[in-house]
């Protein structure tokens, strides 16, 4: 066996060791996931995209048609029922608005503060899409029990390459591990 100071070196060593384990899944958790998505739109990168602004108004190219696919999901450990628009594939013509509806609903007995994150897929596409209206653009909150209606309004641009006949647009309720302090 060991001397005392030995065994007293392992087990410091274990405890360091597990401080570290927990410390680096706190940052993966709590830490990484908004960097990531600050960096994909900063830099329009898998499917993220910056442009709030109201598309320009143009006539839709009625001789294409864009399957436009919808999708919702909570991460874990989020307490919403969150639903994608019914039905949730839809034909667009390149240039029209199409305005969908999104449901999520607190499971909680709590206040929740979340937001939405959305991609886009293919990721190629993220700069031909124009965002006019999304709930991702602010963090939501849900009093207990609370249902509410989400509205997405979006065109895509004419100038979207022909090849393109099919766009996912996915969004991920995250639960806000620290709520505004003074939210508007």
């Amino acid at each position: 066996m060991g001397t005392p100071d030995s065994r007293g070196a392992v087990n410091r060593l274990a405890w360091k060791l597990g401080v570290a384990g927990v410390l680096m899944f706190a940052f993966a958790v709590f830490v990484l996931p908004p960097l990531y998505d600050a960096a994909c739109r900063l830099l329009g990168l898998n499917g993220k995209t910056l442009n709030a602004t109201p598309a320009i108004a143009t006539a839709p190219d009625r001789r294409r048609e864009m399957r436009v696919e919808f999708f919702a999901s909570v991460y874990q450990g989020t307490p919403l029922q969150f639903e994608a628009p019914r039905p949730a594939v839809r034909a667009l013509h390149p240039g029209a608005v199409m305005e969908v509806t999104y449901r999520a609903r607190n499971l909680s007995d709590q206040v929740l503060w979340a937001q939405a994150v959305h991609s886009v897929a293919p990721g190629a596409l993220a700069r031909y899409v124009k965002t006019i209206a999304c709930f991702c653009f602010e963090k939501q909150k849900f009093a207990p029990g609370e249902e509410r209606v989400f509205t997405l309004a979006f065109s895509l641009s004419p100038e979207l390459p022909p090849e393109h006949h099919v766009a996912s647009f996915s969004y991920t309720f995250f639960k806000l591990q620290n709520p505004p302090e003074h939210p508007s």
